[in-house]
């Protein structure tokens, strides 16, 4: 990762520098993770599988459902919400505020 998007901590763990907050956004556009062509990612579809398995597991351990101010929303402006991207260079899908309860 380069220092000239990431910091002069680049090369650190840090995986809450993905998180947005008041006053900072993390430069998306200098985030692919998998790139693409004759230099794809040989663990891309390892990472796929294992994303899908993950949220399989939350799905069966989880009852996962709207917040309580998205649920009284309409049901068109709830369906819009989860379905806003943000297309560039690669698409970003939108805010989507969910509640998990454990089952």
């Amino acid at each position: 990762m380069s220092p000239l998007y990431w910091g002069e901590d680049a090369e650190l763990f840090r995986p809450e520098r993905f998180i947005d907050s008041p006053g900072y956004e993390w430069p998306r556009d200098a985030w692919i993770p998998f790139t693409g062509g004759p230099h794809v990612c040989l663990g891309q579809r390892f990472a796929t599988v294992e994303s899908v398995c993950i949220l399989a597991r939350m799905a069966r351990k989880y009852r996962i459902s709207p917040t309580p101010e998205i649920a009284k929303l309409p049901k068109d402006e709830q369906w819009r919400r989860l379905t806003k991207w943000t297309v560039g260079v690669t698409s970003t899908p939108g805010r989507v505020d969910l509640l998990f309860e454990k089952r």
